[in-house]
């Protein structure tokens, strides 16, 4: 009798092992596929610029895989990016300023402010531009947008008429 239950329990035991095992091997398989999808997607931002495949693709990622959070950060920024290069402002402002919000210490956050600062700009908003340009010097001051802030700065206080504000970048 000890000799079937225990059968019995290894053999339920191996069941269940191998069952969590493939759901993990599953998951993991999918976890990768959807990297390798944002990978794709930032093809199309970078080598062969398609910004709307790119905008189509990085929102079907993040329906399809929305419990994986650190896939749907990286896609929404990518996201904001695609929107950006595409002149969709609204939407970029809208990702940005949801980036900010979530994310205010990572440095995917500290990036929105660029971003946002290119929004007011567009919208010739300049004193709102320049306190996000500001703040994102302020936040990450070495980056490669680092250099377009100061000047897209320096141009909306020529644009407000503010010379002097100008000199004390110069």
């Amino acid at each position: 009798m000890i000799t079937q239950t225990a059968i019995l329990g290894l053999a339920t035991y191996l069941f269940v092992t191998s069952f969590f095992q493939l759901s993990q091997e599953f998951t993991l398989s999918k976890k990768a596929e959807g990297w390798d999808e944002l990978s794709s997607a930032q093809q199309f931002l970078v080598e062969k610029p398609n910004y709307d495949a790119a905008i189509y693709q990085l929102l079907n990622l993040i329906k399809r895989y929305k419990d994986d959070q650190k896939l749907i950060k990286q896609a929404k920024y990518w996201l904001g990016i695609a929107y950006y290069k595409n002149k969709q402002y609204e939407d970029m402002f809208n990702i940005f300023k949801e980036l900010i919000k979530l994310y205010p210490d990572e440095e995917i956050g500290k990036m929105g402010f660029f971003f946002i600062g290119e929004y007011y700009f567009y919208k010739k908003n300049y004193p709102y531009a320049i306190a996000s340009y500001e703040m994102f010097i302020q936040k990450i001051y070495s980056n490669e947008y680092t250099p377009l802030a100061y000047f897209n700065i320096c141009k909306a206080y020529y644009e407000e008429k503010k010379i002097p504000q100008i000199l004390r970048f110069g």
